[in-house]
């Protein structure tokens, strides 16, 4: 009996032997496998960014690509790395960035990219970093008031030339004309030239616009919901998505709020949203 208690004893012991060492090597399987651990062992992340989307990516005076979502990255670098310079910023056209996703030329993107139903099952998104919304400007001396006064043949919408687009404007305006741009200047050239009588563009370009624009202005409504922009990552990649979903989440309401507050304020010139607090019972 004794004899038969020691067997089962060893062979229990060989079983937990067998399992730690079967997750162990599944672990670093796993580690191999993530994006995080390759970025890691790079020495640098490869972001892609919009440089044609002031103020959050854009090519100023000087030749230098700045913006709101350009010190985001450095951001993530600096977080990865404690070395904000250990970042490569791609520059895409909006049309390249799944394709950089799939192909892998980026790790993500931090693009002004917005959470959206039928992109949920192509790739992943983190919790938003900011909130906005497509807006609408036309000129001051336009008789057009409100969104529903654009719904006419008569008008003719500028705008990006991708499926939420479309999508928008068949449900909100779809009896009003579309022409196509490939960027916010160029959709707002469209209405600057008269070719277009009203631009949409993204909230938060719209007000950096018409703070230098003195002869335009917003109609009071979004067209559509308020969007969240968010990280965009390949889908299947849970140790790299928490990764970038708790930076995000540090950067709105933790540790790196200081940081992400004081870049909000200087390229959307307004106050960031407040982070959370919870109190603690005593």
């Amino acid at each position: 009996m004794k004899r038969q208690l020691e067997i089962m004893v060893l062979l229990v012991l060989a079983f937990v032997l067998v399992f730690i060492l079967v997750g162990s090597t599944a672990a670093k399987e796993k580690e191999v496998d993530s994006k995080l651990y390759e970025v890691l062992k790079r020495g640098k992340v490869k972001v892609g960014v919009t440089s044609i989307v002031p103020p959050v990516g854009f090519i100023d005076q000087n030749n230098q690509l700045v913006g709101f979502e350009i010190d985001l990255a450095y951001l993530l670098a600096e977080t990865l790395f404690k070395d904000k310079s250990k970042v490569e910023l791609v520059t895409l056209d909006f049309a390249a960035r799944w394709a950089a996703l799939d192909t892998e030329k980026v790790d993500c993107l931090i693009m002004t990219t917005t959470i959206y139903p039928k992109r949920l099952a192509k790739v992943a998104f983190t919790r938003p970093y900011v909130d906005s919304g497509i807006a609408l400007i036309v000129r001051k001396d336009s008789p057009i008031k409100h969104l529903s006064d654009l719904n006419d043949e008569n008008y003719t919408i500028a705008q990006m030339n991708n499926p939420a687009s479309l999508e928008r404007h068949e449900k909100y305006i779809p009896k009003a004309k579309m022409i196509f741009g490939a960027g916010s200047a160029e959709i707002f050239l469209a209405l600057k030239s008269g070719r277009a009588d009203a631009a949409t563009v993204e909230l938060m370009n719209a007000q950096w616009r018409l703070s230098r624009e003195k002869n335009y202005r917003l109609l009071p409504e979004l067209l559509g919901a308020v969007n969240h922009n968010a990280i965009v990552l390949k889908q299947g990649d849970f140790t790299w998505w928490h990764y970038l979903d708790s930076f995000v989440m540090e950067l709105t309401s933790g540790s790196l709020y200081k940081e992400y507050s004081a870049v909000y304020k200087k390229w959307l010139g307004v106050d960031a949203p407040p982070s959370r607090y919870y109190g603690i019972s005593r």
